[in-house]
């Protein structure tokens, strides 16, 4: 995969993630849901299974993990 396509499916994992409130928003109701959750790990799981067909739900929770806390060590940087 080419650093374009790559920065590409990053961006588009992030919006895919960006919609899904009920896997980051912690004050909504649908984060509650345990069902909708789940839902929304395996679309972003689906997402993930294109560039790695091994990734499991376990394996995008840690990678959404990593990211975050990438961004906030950027953050913390500026």
């Amino acid at each position: 995969m080419s650093v374009k396509n790559d920065q590409d499916f990053w961006r588009d994992f992030i919006q895919l993630y960006k919609s899904l409130p009920a896997v980051w928003k912690v004050k909504s109701d649908l984060y509650k849901n345990r069902v909708q959750k789940q839902d929304a790990y395996e679309k972003l799981t689906e997402k993930l299974k294109t560039i790695d067909s091994n990734v499991d739900i376990n394996a995008t929770k840690k990678k959404i993990n990593t990211l975050r806390s990438n961004y906030c060590r950027e953050l913390k940087k500026m």
